[in-house]
Parts: C-alpha cells; sequence; structure tokens
C-alpha cells in the first residue's frame, strides 16, 4: 500500500490514506478523489484554481511512477 499526501494547496500537509483504501488500485479514481476533496487556499504565486487543477495530473504521474 501507498501514501499520498499533497501540499501546497491547503494551509497545512494533508494524507489523503482514506482516498487511497477507497481507490483500490483504481489511479484515475485516485486522481478523481483526491481531486474532489482538496480545496487550495490562495497563498502562493499560481492561483488556487490552477493547482487544484493539477493534482489529478500530479497524482497520475506518481502512481506512473512507481
Amino acid at each position: 500500500m501507498c501514501g499520498v499526501a499533497t501540499t501546497a494547496l491547503e494551509s497545512i500537509p494533508r494524507l489523503h490514506d482514506e482516498e487511497v483504501e477507497e481507490s483500490q488500485g483504481d489511479v484515475p479514481a485516485l486522481c478523481v478523489a483526491i481531486h474532489k476533496v482538496v480545496k487550495p487556499v490562495n497563498n502562493t504565486s499560481m492561483p488556487p484554481r490552477y493547482r487544484r487543477a493539477m493534482v489529478k495530473v500530479l497524482v497520475k504521474r506518481a502512481c506512473e511512477g512507481l
């Protein structure tokens, strides 16, 4: 089992153990699940909307690299 965490989105890093467990190894389902739960804040140079959109892409790339 692997773990997934997101950073630079919300005010603190967040573990996504529940989403990993529910996806049961289905990478596209994991990407969608994490995308649904993250709520980026406006605290960096990139807008929250862009960072949220990149969640699916980056989770997919990370899983493919395993």
